[in-house]
């Protein structure tokens, strides 16, 4: 039986006695296993090696996440291990991690090891491919014709409730580029919408952003000129139609279950726990050979050609 989580050392031995010649790291337990495993397998199919998914705990601390893994991928940078050989058997290691807003951060590593999401996180790639109707009815277990007219076209729904959400984006970011701790953050659900899902809350607007502003530090005339800065942009990637590189895909999952609530009484469908049970069974729709996984396959295939 394998030990649950190895040294780093340890770790880059295993990799190296072991037959497998493609070694790709997950963030997490949650849904990247059934992404990233079926992406993974067509790519070392077509190339005739194997591979193994390798989830965070495995090395320690085993403490989990993005920061884990990339720690571990900084590691082997230094070391020089992130593509071996030993004894004519190749080795690569491959780190899938969502994108969230490093790039904006200026904290996005430029590596060929590293393959960031397209979009916010994974869960974006998942409502914007899947089968919205059909895995919402998975979830809730309800008629497909029922709900259709509400999630025809994934994205025109994701890019519609995306756009309530427009200025509690905005303040995310800012809280996260200024390192604000405040109660405005990607963590939480929007605190300035109607019933969280609806229109502004101009009152509640402006008392979270007067907040905002205190716990900035900054004086009212250097705060509103660096948050006009953000919106101004955070408006320019909504105008050209990229809002999902900077809202949370796992947010989609609360609209929807959401607007079930609305549309149906909860005796009429199975509510309890939805919004969990959303993305993994439309992650069940996804078509694997589908263009949208063009951008994974792309990106692991050179990586694999460039060192085989």
């Amino acid at each position: 039986m394998e030990r649950l989580n190895h040294t780093y050392l340890a770790f880059v031995r295993l990799m190296q006695m072991s037959q497998k010649s493609v070694f790709a790291f997950v963030e997490g337990k949650g849904i990247d296993s059934f992404i990233y495993g079926p992406i993974c397998k067509q790519v070392c199919n077509i190339l005739n090696i194997d591979y193994r998914l390798c989830l965070p705990h495995m090395i320690e601390p085993g403490t989990g996440g993005k920061d884990s893994i990339l720690a571990f991928h900084d590691f082997l940078y230094k070391n020089s291990a992130l593509n071996t050989k030993f004894k004519d058997k190749v080795t690569i290691v491959v780190f899938f991690v969502d994108k969230d807003i490093d790039d904006l951060l200026r904290k996005k590593k430029s590596s060929k090891n590293i393959i960031y999401t397209k979009y916010y996180d994974i869960e974006n790639h998942i409502y914007l491919a899947g089968d919205l109707t059909k895995g919402c009815s998975a979830a809730s277990c309800v008629d497909q014709n029922v709900i259709s007219h509400l999630f025809n076209d994934s994205y025109e729904w994701c890019s519609s409730v995306s756009k309530r959400w427009i200025k509690w984006v905005s303040m995310c970011i800012f809280s996260k580029k200024y390192n604000v701790h405040s109660q405005c953050n990607y963590g939480l659900p929007s605190l300035i919408n109607i019933d969280c899902y609806e229109k502004i809350d101009k009152i509640k607007y402006r008392n979270v952003l007067n907040e905002l502003q205190i716990k900035s530090e900054f004086d009212s005339t250097k705060f509103r000129k660096k948050f006009r800065n953000i919106e101004k942009n955070v408006l320019k990637k909504y105008k050209n139609g990229k809002q999902d590189e900077i809202f949370k895909g796992k947010w989609y999952s609360k609209f929807m279950s959401h607007e079930m609530k609305i549309i149906l009484d909860t005796k009429d469908y199975n509510s309890s726990g939805l919004d969990n049970r959303l993305t993994g069974c439309i992650a069940s729709t996804l078509d694997f050979s589908g263009q949208w996984s063009d951008y994974f396959k792309e990106k692991l295939t050179e990586l694999i050609n460039n060192h085989i």
